[in-house]
């Protein structure tokens, strides 16, 4: 941006065959999480997102909150596959982003049905990855062995040793020090009070690179 305005040609990086594949890989993952995304923002505000507007509204979340940190829904029947493929995406791109699962009983299938979703941006502010939480009662999570949360996968734009949650939106003030917290939740609630300097680990352990 800077050589830009300042009208200076930038050497061009020379990429080889392999790296230059890497790269469009990259670029199309990112793009792919971006439109799952828009996809459970959508889905939040329809009809069907009803049971995830009523959990966020009893966790006493604002509207605004809810559209600033991109929360959003995946319903029972998912949909999501569906939806990334009529835009034209493959199923090898789509099965790496690691938002869809596939198995021989239910095919393709999104990976966080029936939970709401909680986007996941690098400090850059570029998505990378989803965490999703169930919906389901203890005794059903228990009986059924539903997990609590369920998180993306590492990937080629994504791992979770190397981020924290909310981090993106915690720097825009430049904080002299920042507050870790457990979860989402923790981080979206604390943002909404003015606590804008909290940030959570995307996981149980806290890692070097975090540090």
């Amino acid at each position: 941006k800077l050589a830009q305005q300042g009208g200076i040609d930038l050497p061009k990086r020379e990429f080889t065959p392999e790296q230059a594949r890497k790269k469009e890989t990259r670029d199309n993952l990112q793009e792919i999480v971006n439109e799952a995304a828009k996809y459970y923002y959508t889905v939040l505000q329809s009809d069907e997102g009803k049971r995830g507007r009523e959990y966020f509204e009893k966790r006493g979340l604002k509207e605004e909150t809810i559209k600033k940190f991109g929360l959003g829904f995946s319903t029972m029947k998912g949909g999501l596959y569906e939806h990334l493929k009529a835009l034209g995406y493959s199923d090898d791109n789509i099965m790496k982003s690691g938002i869809v699962s596939f198995s021989e009983k239910d095919g393709f299938r999104d990976k966080f049905w029936n939970r709401v979703m909680f986007p996941i941006f690098d400090i850059r502010g570029r998505l990378i990855a989803f965490g999703g939480r169930t919906l389901e009662s203890q005794e059903v999570m228990k009986a059924q062995r539903i997990p609590k949360y369920v998180n993306s996968p590492d990937s080629l734009v994504y791992n979770k040793k190397e981020h924290f949650y909310g981090l993106n939106f915690a720097k825009e003030n430049r904080p002299s020090q920042l507050i870790i917290v457990e979860g989402y939740m923790d981080t979206i609630a604390m943002h909404q009070a003015g606590v804008t300097n909290a940030v959570a680990s995307l996981g149980t352990a806290f890692t070097e690179q975090q540090l």
